[in-house]
């Protein structure tokens, strides 16, 4: 996702100061990511950390024959030798961060390509689009394919939508009219699985308004969802309100149905998802998480050990009087 208006960070993430909102507003994708567990994200870190140690392999072995440099971090006056087995150390476990940044500047990429070109603007080329472009080419392969016309079928992208008394806010990607009247999801009495059906619209005056969540990814299999993608579009579907490009605030538009759109440099995949009360009401659950982690905890008090006597051990630097 590109950067929306009005969004900032703090040491807690994602907030949005709405004009007329007089607190900040909990991204959606913020509330998700503090109060849901990723479990794939461990393995991800540890995959990453494992296939640099194999490119480096030759500098591991040659650092066992190093002195220690003894430098924890860079200064103006000294820098990490860079060849010493802690230096590798620290080279190895930073590269799922860098991997990490990556993936994040892909996507907020594609995301800034795919916004312009339904909005008919030109952006500066800028290092890594010929990556992007692949996914990019994949996206207009999807509006071809489903005989999108932009004029007539898009129908807002990258809008922030806000729910004041919940306390969030989030940007959506695409709202979008599709050939299908919506979204009904039916359990297999075989399976007990859930499975999507659809019906299809050929006359273009009776399409459906969609909302579709872009999702890329360089190496996860493009038929993958997870359930945080219900939850956010459960999240954006259910806000009241939406930002217009004035700062004034408008009805959300509502829709028939929430997909992500799962890009990759040589396939797409449209993954309608179920986006309803359950999942806004599983969503609700990570937003008080969020409240308590970003705001009450550890609170004033700072929940201090105590001593045999009842007197709370302070704080480094602290009096004890004050603690």
């Amino acid at each position: 996702m590109s950067n929306p208006r009005h969004a900032f960070e703090d040491d807690h993430g994602r907030y949005y100061n709405i004009p007329g909102i007089d607190k900040p507003l909990v991204s959606v994708t913020n509330a998700i990511g503090t109060g849901l567990a990723k479990h794939g994200l461990p393995r991800w870190y540890a995959n990453s950390a494992a296939e640099v140690a194999w490119e480096l392999l030759p500098m591991m072995l040659n650092s066992l024959r190093k002195p220690l440099c003894g430098i924890a971090r860079w200064t103006d006056e000294e820098r990490p030798c860079g060849e010493c087995q802690p230096c590798v150390d620290r080279r190895i476990k930073q590269a799922a961060e860098e991997k990490r940044d990556s993936a994040a500047f892909l996507g907020t990429r594609v995301h800034e390509l795919a916004e312009a070109h339904v909005l008919g603007k030109r952006l500066a080329t800028l290092e890594g689009d010929d990556e992007a472009g692949l996914y990019v080419v994949q996206y207009l392969k999807f509006l071809k394919d489903f005989g999108i016309d932009l004029d007539r079928d898009i129908v807002a992208a990258e809008s922030t939508v806000v729910h004041e008394s919940a306390g969030y806010a989030g940007t959506g990607d695409l709202w979008v009219r599709l050939p299908f009247d919506g979204f009904l999801f039916e359990t297999d009495r075989a399976t007990g699985h859930k499975r999507v059906k659809v019906k299809k619209v050929d006359d273009p005056a009776q399409w459906g308004t969609f909302l579709i969540d872009l999702k890329t990814s360089r190496k996860r299999s493009s038929t993958q969802s997870y359930p945080d993608n219900a939850m956010q579009l459960a999240a954006l579907r259910h806000a009241p309100k939406m930002l217009l490009p004035d700062d004034t605030l408008t009805p959300n538009i509502p829709v028939r149905g929430c997909a992500t759109l799962q890009l990759r440099p040589k396939t797409y995949r449209l993954i309608p998802l179920p986006a309803d009360t359950r999942e806004y009401g599983l969503f609700t659950n990570t937003l008080n998480l969020a409240s308590f982690v970003h705001h009450e905890w550890p609170g004033d008090f700072g929940h201090r050990p105590i001593t045999p006597a009842g007197r709370i051990v302070p704080k480094r630097g602290q009096k004890e009087e004050d603690a």
